[in-house]
């Protein structure tokens, strides 16, 4: 067999199956490609775009707060948009008009707006006027609008007063006011009138919540007695739970008990049958009707209960 020399061995190539795979054979490293930089006229252009953009919106909005300051400048300055007062407070006026009042005086409500008059309706500060009307003792709502270019138009809406309200003087005589259905106390008015029933059981240290829970059950029986409730003088609603109501029957001062529900089939029940049982017991004065149908003399509740039972009068 012949030698094979260096010169062989060098160009030895070996065969197809003995070459390692492809996949295990090193990968030459990949160059990142080059990027090909923009001219410098183009580069240009793009700084220049990329500077004008917030220029042009700066200048916009230049030029947006310069016809604002302008037409604000006209609304204010200009004499077609002055609210102009009426000559006589307690009269009506073209430019301001008051609608819904009934106790409020009307020269009440021009005080409120006595600054407006005389400048223009672009610097009327409508929230603060209508704040300033609800402080008002009788104004239960309100709505201030204005009606361009000069006019302001007023609506109010007047409390309810639904009964009187006694409140004691230590060591003097009481006092009242009235109260709506919110359990908001309200001044009596001079010279005006109410056929309302009086509420005790209230004191003026209460909050208007506290004392709203209570008138409310009581306005509730007056709308359930209905015409019987002009029967009724006064109701004590110091415990809300156990209304109790006064009138004046055969002429004498009579005190019932009535709970806090079903008042006028209990009390219609007691108008039919008071007059028996004054007949037969004329010193009853005070009536326990918290029971439906059943009619009970309190000084007889008091002895029974004393003795230990409860002994109770049907008619």
């Amino acid at each position: 067999m012949a030698r094979r020399t260096l010169t062989d061995e060098l160009e030895y190539v070996p065969p197809q199956d003995e070459r390692p795979p492809h996949r295990d054979r090193e990968r030459p490293a990949r160059r990142a490609p080059k990027v090909k930089a923009a001219p410098e006229g183009r580069r240009r252009r793009i700084n220049l775009v990329y500077w004008a953009i917030p220029f042009a919106g700066l200048v916009a909005l230049a030029a947006a707060m310069m016809a604002f300051h302008r037409v604000e400048a006209f609304l204010i300055n200009d004499t077609r948009f002055v609210l102009q007062g009426p000559v006589d407070i307690r009269q009506e006026s073209a430019n301001f008009q008051v609608a819904g009042l009934r106790r409020v005086k009307r020269e009440e409500i021009v005080r409120i707006f006595e600054n407006d008059f005389g400048r223009s309706l672009y610097l009327f500060p409508v929230a603060e006027r209508r704040r300033r009307l609800l402080a008002l003792d009788w104004i239960r709502n309100a709505t201030v609008s204005r009606r361009w270019p000069n006019q302001v138009f007023v609506q109010v809406r007047e409390r309810e007063p639904m009964a009187f309200v006694q409140f004691d003087r230590p060591g003097g005589v009481p006092y009242f006011r009235l109260i709506d259905e919110q359990g908001v106390l309200l001044p009596v008015p001079t010279g005006e009138r109410f056929d309302l029933v009086v509420l005790t059981g209230i004191k003026a240290t209460e909050t208007e919540s506290q004392r709203a829970a209570r008138v409310r059950i009581a306005s509730l029986m007056l709308r359930e007695l209905g015409p019987l409730a002009a029967r009724i003088s006064e109701i004590d609603v110091r415990d809300a739970a156990d209304l109790r109501v006064s009138m004046k029957l055969e002429g004498m001062p009579v005190t019932a008990q009535v709970g806090d529900r079903n008042f006028r089939p209990r009390l219609e029940n007691f108008f039919a049958h008071f007059a028996s049982m004054h007949e037969k017991r004329p010193e009853a004065a005070a009536f326990d009707l918290r029971v439906d149908d059943r009619i009970t003399a309190i000084e007889d509740l008091v002895r029974s209960e004393a003795k230990g039972g409860v002994q109770r009068v049907q008619q």
